[in-house]
């Protein structure tokens, strides 16, 4: 079982964030389109199709051969060709846009998504840029991706002081989807529990309220109940960005 909700926000003109929740094939998806950028909404609605699309045709296929070597039988291994597929699908098309716009510009995105295959006991994860994927298991909440950023780069390598860290911006990403370099998706698979919550988020509401208020509204509340507390608090500390959350169940 799962629901999404999106909003504008309390500072932002117009929402750039997208999303869906395919239930025939168990995909869902947040893509954030990028501050700053041009047509960050034009960016964001363009991954969210071709994920979609792209699942689709995957769910479709009885022979996994478009885009894949065709001696390759692991599932995993077919799971990420198609998911990288339409990422490049993505730039391709937004690329595209850009030129007949005549956009002289960066246009971009992030995505984070989860898909479970019917046929692996596992759920796979994957994104760019600094939307995440938390999961809830045993009353317990764990951030499941690491932000692409250029802070939290800097903190992982640990060459740098806190003093340097803080002096960057937290919004500066390290990669993301659009019309400049290319990037493949950073996908992981993890075991699945009857019960396990998985919650996707762009991050303006990963800014804006605690992992362990998260967890206590998530796990204490009916899906629709937790979106309107969450809401809430994330109003009570400003909104100043748009922010979608969506919350996937498992039994």
């Amino acid at each position: 079982m799962s629901k999404g909700y999106s909003d504008v926000g309390l500072v932002r003109k117009i929402n750039e964030d997208s999303f869906i929740i395919n239930n025939n094939i168990s995909l869902l998806v947040v893509s954030d389109g990028m501050g700053g950028y041009e047509k960050g909404d034009i960016a964001s609605q363009i991954i969210v199709k071709n994920l979609d699309d792209i699942m689709i045709d995957y769910n479709q296929e009885t022979e996994k051969t478009n885009y894949i070597d065709e001696n390759t039988n692991d599932i995993e291994h077919q799971i990420s060709t198609y998911l990288n597929r339409a990422i490049i699908n993505s730039k391709d098309s937004i690329n595209k846009y850009a030129i007949d716009n005549a956009i002289d510009g960066n246009i971009g995105a992030t995505v984070v998504g989860i898909y479970k295959d019917i046929n692996i006991d596992k759920i796979t994860v994957f994104h760019l840029g600094d939307s995440r994927a938390y999961r809830i298991r045993d009353n317990k909440i764990e951030q499941l991706t690491i932000d692409h950023s250029v802070v939290e780069d800097m903190r992982r390598s640990g060459k740098y002081s806190d003093i340097e860290i803080n002096k960057v911006g937290n919004n500066i990403l390290s990669k993301a989807i659009g019309n400049f370099n290319d990037f493949d998706l950073e996908i992981n698979f993890y075991d699945l529990l009857v019960d396990d919550i998985f919650i996707l988020c762009s991050d303006g509401v990963s800014n804006f309220i605690d992992d362990d208020l998260l967890l206590k509204y998530i796990v204490n509340n009916t899906q629709s109940k937790a979106i309107e507390k969450i809401k809430k608090i994330i109003y009570e500390n400003g909104a100043r960005d748009n922010l979608t959350l969506l919350i996937s169940k498992y039994n």
